[in-house]
């Protein structure tokens, strides 16, 4: 219906796909139409996803919805990878979001620990960082792999901690080893392979199902360069899921 995600979602996988056309070994597998096609497809989807934005820098499921911290973080993501694709994007709005970020971190009370940790990630992927939400997750006893895999992810991007202050880079390191020892403890083993589950709210909101949680899981393991076999196994069970 061309609302915010489904508008991302059209065109980040062809931009994947661009990406992989860089490696000549690909592209004469990929169709001259779909090439033009795709190219085509990203100018108008930034176009949308900037004139999409809030006046407060959030975004919602459509122009003018009220903001919503996934969609947000989504939006700023898309943005990212765009701009790591060589494509111009505003860096006014990206700023705008960023802000937007922070005041979630401010008003956390009005925001799970699902959709933060999130938001770390998204924040880190900036090279920005709220030290204080990302120990308060970290730290919690009751973390689970989808916010585990979001704050491993952040923490392996995250190329300025030798910014922060001395305790913080410390803490960051501590974690590091926590988040991973939780991702390893929580995998789940059946006749489809290993996965990470979903708590019961997760599965009809953003973070998703069973699926979609170890495919969050994986891409830490993998961004993480974490050397155990689960990152292989994880892929193969995905790969079992896939229909057609």
């Amino acid at each position: 219906y061309g609302c915010i995600e489904q508008t991302i979602n059209r065109f980040i996988p062809k931009l994947a796909i661009l990406s992989l056309m860089k490696n000549q070994e690909y592209e004469k597998l990929i169709p001259d139409k779909l090439k033009l096609d795709v190219k085509d497809d990203i100018p108008e989807g930034i176009r949308k996803i900037e004139s999409g934005q809030n006046d407060d820098g959030t975004w919602g499921w459509w122009n003018g919805d009220r903001g919503n911290g996934y969609l947000t973080g989504y939006a700023l993501f898309s943005l990212h990878y765009m701009k790591q694709n060589d494509y111009v994007i505003n860096n006014n709005t990206v700023q705008q979001g960023l802000d937007a970020v922070q005041r979630f971190f401010e008003d956390s009370g009005k925001s799970d620990n699902d959709e933060l940790s999130y938001l770390v990630y998204i924040y880190a992927l900036h090279q920005r960082w709220d030290h204080a939400t990302f120990k308060r997750i970290a730290f919690d006893e009751k973390i689970n792999p989808y916010q585990a895999a979001n704050l491993l992810k952040a923490v392996t991007i995250f190329s300025g901690s030798g910014k922060l202050q001395d305790f913080e880079a410390r803490e960051i390191k501590q974690a590091e080893t926590i988040l991973i020892k939780k991702i390893k403890e929580s995998a789940g083993r059946d006749s489809g392979g290993v996965y990470w589950p979903e708590t019961k709210d997760q599965v009809w909101s953003w973070p998703g199902g069973r699926s979609e949680i170890t495919a969050h899981v994986l891409s830490a393991l993998v961004l993480s360069g974490e050397e155990s076999s689960l990152a292989s196994q994880a892929l193969a069970t995905l790969a079992k899921t896939f229909n057609g």
